[in-house]
Protein backbone atom coordinates (compact mmCIF):
# COMPACT_ATOMS: atom_id res chain seq x y z
CA UNK A 1 0.00 0.00 0.00
CA UNK A 2 2.92 2.21 -0.23
CA UNK A 3 1.46 4.14 -3.26
CA UNK A 4 -2.01 4.24 -2.38
CA UNK A 5 -3.13 7.84 -0.77
CA UNK A 6 -3.08 7.91 2.54
CA UNK A 7 -6.31 10.50 2.62
CA UNK A 8 -8.23 7.48 0.95
CA UNK A 9 -9.69 5.12 2.97
CA UNK A 10 -8.59 1.28 1.71
CA UNK A 11 -11.27 -0.69 0.22
CA UNK A 12 -12.47 -3.64 1.65
CA UNK A 13 -11.97 -5.91 -0.91
CA UNK A 14 -9.07 -7.05 -3.39
CA UNK A 15 -6.66 -4.18 -4.77
CA UNK A 16 -7.32 -4.51 -7.88
CA UNK A 17 -3.82 -2.87 -9.54
CA UNK A 18 -0.53 -4.36 -7.94
CA UNK A 19 1.31 -1.27 -8.95
CA UNK A 20 -0.40 0.06 -5.30
CA UNK A 21 1.55 -2.35 -3.88
CA UNK A 22 5.02 -0.62 -4.34
CA UNK A 23 8.37 -3.13 -3.73
CA UNK A 24 9.38 -5.45 -1.27
CA UNK A 25 8.48 -9.04 -0.56
CA UNK A 26 6.18 -9.06 2.53
CA UNK A 27 3.72 -6.47 0.79
CA UNK A 28 3.66 -8.65 -3.14
CA UNK A 29 3.21 -11.86 -0.94
CA UNK A 30 0.31 -10.39 0.45
CA UNK A 31 -0.89 -9.22 -2.52
CA UNK A 32 -0.20 -12.60 -4.40
CA UNK A 33 -2.01 -14.54 -0.67
CA UNK A 34 -5.13 -12.34 -1.25
CA UNK A 35 -5.56 -12.53 -5.06
CA UNK A 36 -5.30 -16.14 -4.65
CA UNK A 37 -7.98 -16.56 -1.88
CA UNK A 38 -10.24 -13.97 -3.89
CA UNK A 39 -10.25 -16.60 -6.91
CA UNK A 40 -10.38 -19.20 -5.26
CA UNK A 41 -13.26 -18.48 -3.43
CA UNK A 42 -14.62 -16.81 -6.34
CA UNK A 43 -14.48 -20.56 -8.02
CA UNK A 44 -15.35 -22.77 -5.43
CA UNK A 45 -18.06 -21.04 -3.80
CA UNK A 46 -16.66 -21.31 -0.54
CA UNK A 47 -16.30 -17.60 1.50
CA UNK A 48 -12.99 -16.11 2.74
CA UNK A 49 -12.23 -13.65 4.74
CA UNK A 50 -9.03 -11.53 4.83
CA UNK A 51 -8.13 -10.55 8.31
CA UNK A 52 -5.43 -7.40 7.87
CA UNK A 53 -4.65 -7.42 11.55
CA UNK A 54 -1.50 -5.02 11.63
CA UNK A 55 1.60 -6.64 14.09
CA UNK A 56 0.97 -9.76 15.75
CA UNK A 57 4.22 -10.33 17.50
CA UNK A 58 5.46 -11.10 21.46
CA UNK A 59 4.80 -14.14 23.59
CA UNK A 60 2.18 -13.30 25.98
CA UNK A 61 4.10 -15.96 28.63
CA UNK A 62 7.21 -14.87 28.52
CA UNK A 63 7.17 -11.23 26.46
CA UNK A 64 9.65 -12.53 23.88
CA UNK A 65 9.52 -10.58 20.77
CA UNK A 66 11.57 -11.81 17.71
CA UNK A 67 15.04 -9.22 17.71
CA UNK A 68 14.65 -8.03 14.37
CA UNK A 69 11.06 -6.80 14.86
CA UNK A 70 10.20 -3.07 14.27
CA UNK A 71 10.16 -2.35 17.45
CA UNK A 72 13.09 -4.57 19.51
CA UNK A 73 15.24 -2.82 16.99
CA UNK A 74 14.08 0.68 17.68
CA UNK A 75 14.66 0.16 21.31
CA UNK A 76 18.13 -1.31 20.65
CA UNK A 77 18.62 1.76 18.53
CA UNK A 78 17.32 4.24 21.11
CA UNK A 79 19.97 2.80 23.75
CA UNK A 80 22.63 2.36 21.28
CA UNK A 81 22.44 6.29 20.26
CA UNK A 82 21.11 7.30 23.59
CA UNK A 83 17.82 9.06 22.01
CA UNK A 84 14.48 8.34 21.40
CA UNK A 85 12.13 9.52 18.21
CA UNK A 86 10.48 12.53 18.41
CA UNK A 87 7.28 10.38 16.64
CA UNK A 88 6.45 6.92 16.58
CA UNK A 89 4.13 5.69 13.53
CA UNK A 90 0.85 4.90 14.31
CA UNK A 91 0.55 0.91 14.84
CA UNK A 92 -1.09 -1.23 16.66
CA UNK A 93 0.38 -4.55 18.15
CA UNK A 94 -1.56 -7.56 19.26
CA UNK A 95 0.57 -10.45 21.19
CA UNK A 96 -0.03 -13.71 19.12
CA UNK A 97 -1.92 -15.76 21.56
CA UNK A 98 -4.61 -13.12 22.42
CA UNK A 99 -4.44 -12.61 18.85
CA UNK A 100 -5.86 -16.20 18.25
CA UNK A 101 -8.23 -16.49 20.81
CA UNK A 102 -9.83 -12.68 19.08
CA UNK A 103 -10.02 -14.72 16.30
CA UNK A 104 -11.51 -18.06 17.07
CA UNK A 105 -14.44 -15.92 18.75
CA UNK A 106 -14.88 -14.45 15.37
CA UNK A 107 -14.68 -17.27 13.22
CA UNK A 108 -14.99 -20.77 15.21
CA UNK A 109 -12.62 -23.07 17.06
CA UNK A 110 -12.89 -25.67 14.18
CA UNK A 111 -11.36 -22.75 11.68
CA UNK A 112 -8.18 -21.49 13.49
CA UNK A 113 -4.84 -23.43 14.74
CA UNK A 114 -3.56 -21.13 17.29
Amino acid sequence: MSRYDPETPVPEEPLPDPTLIGPGGYGEAKYVCERVLDEAARKSGVPVTVIRSGQIAGSSVDGYWAPTEYMPTMFKSSKILGKVPDKLPVRGFSLVYFFCHKLTDHVGHALVAC
